[in-house]
């Protein structure tokens, strides 16, 4: 068998399947939609690059989630304003999910770095600042009488 036949027969399966057609081009295809969210996100640019597959998926279940939401009529679907005033601003859409999460992130680094500077600072006791005063006046002292060169 031919090799070129092959790979014809493979690329013409590939071109008649749009699934089988991403699989073959190494990338799923993206609606305008989803571009754009990608192209605001700059996570999910970065994951594109590695793993278009893993973004296609997350893309498509957070529009499954919110497709849920939105055809929900629950009480429990509507946020009181004056009890969640943050939830009540904030978009219930992906692109807000991930704004959320990108500020708590921010906030946990800035309390690391914070916690970080504070344990920097008391690393000097009172003891170790005793005992170098100490030192300093001996070194002082020897110097002054000629021990040290």
């Amino acid at each position: 068998m031919r090799w070129e036949l092959v790979l014809s027969a493979l690329m013409l399966v590939g071109a008649v399947a749009p699934g089988a057609r991403a699989d073959v081009v190494a990338a799923p295809n993206f609606s305008t939609e989803e571009t754009q969210t990608i192209a605001r996100n700059a996570l999910l640019r970065d994951i594109v690059q590695g793993d278009p597959w893993l973004v296609k998926q997350l893309l498509d279940l957070t529009a499954r989630a919110k497709a849920e939401a939105t055809s929900s009529t629950s009480p429990q679907a509507q946020v009181d304003p004056k009890l969640d005033p943050d939830l009540a601003i904030s978009p219930r859409d992906a692109q807000g999910i991930v704004e959320w999460n990108q500020l708590i992130r921010r906030a946990k680094q800035e309390k690391e770095q914070r916690g970080k500077a504070l344990d920097a600072s008391t690393l000097r006791s009172a003891e170790g600042t005793l005992d170098m005063i100490e030192l300093a006046r001996q070194a002082k002292t020897r110097k002054e009488n000629g021990a040290l060169p």
